[in-house]
């Protein structure tokens, strides 16, 4: 499987500000009212981290995000991780002193997967020379640059309403009380959303 490196968040998050202060139930839950609302800035930075613990976990995208594929060769069918794919940005081949962008029409995406969109050649791929590397650039994830997503699973979204309210009521890495996973809890909830392999 090629790493795929995040080069930035487009969308926006699959849970509001607002919805957390309803879980929570915390008032005011208008967001044009800030002045009781010191603690906006912690609870996006939980929403952020808890969507992140989400897609660590299942292997999936929950916000739509633009990454890159680097390739020493291009041979085969090539695995886009992190679904669901969404659409190609390009393909360019750098050779340190320019860099050649394939044309579209020269690859093609198949989405329909089980796991992963695969990208593969409509003809045959260039050979690459010895210094030179292709950039493979996709975007990925739920929702448009414009609004939340509303094709998050339901179970996602209550899995990052669990991390939220969990983290917001305890605020240290340790606590006093004894603590037991509730049943039906994060890890219940996401499971069936993996794609990636192995026990947890």
């Amino acid at each position: 499987m090629n790493k795929a490196n995040l080069i930035r968040v487009v969308g926006a998050e699959p849970v509001s500000l607002e919805e957390i202060y309803h879980q929570l139930r915390l008032s005011p839950v208008d967001s044009s009212d800030t002045t009781g609302r010191p603690d906006d800035g912690l609870l996006n930075t939980y929403i952020s981290t808890a969507r992140e613990h989400c897609e660590d976990f299942t292997g999936k995208s929950y916000v739509l995000k633009e990454y890159e594929i680097v390739l020493s060769a291009l041979s085969g069918d090539i695995e886009l991780p992190n679904p669901p794919f969404a659409y190609m940005v390009a393909i360019t081949i750098d050779d340190n002193t320019s860099e050649n962008t394939l044309d579209a029409s020269e690859y093609s995406v198949d989405s329909d997967t089980d796991l992963y969109a695969i990208l593969s050649p409509t003809g045959s791929w260039p050979t690459l020379a010895t210094d030179a590397v292709a950039r493979v650039r996709y975007v990925a994830g739920h929702g448009d640059e414009s609004a939340a997503p509303s094709s998050v699973p339901s179970v996602v979204r209550t899995a990052i309403f669990l991390l939220v309210g969990h983290w917001y009521r305890n605020r240290e890495a340790t606590a006093d009380q004894l603590m037991f996973n509730i049943p039906l809890g994060v890890e219940s909830l996401l499971r069936k959303q993996r794609v990636l392999l192995g026990m947890a």
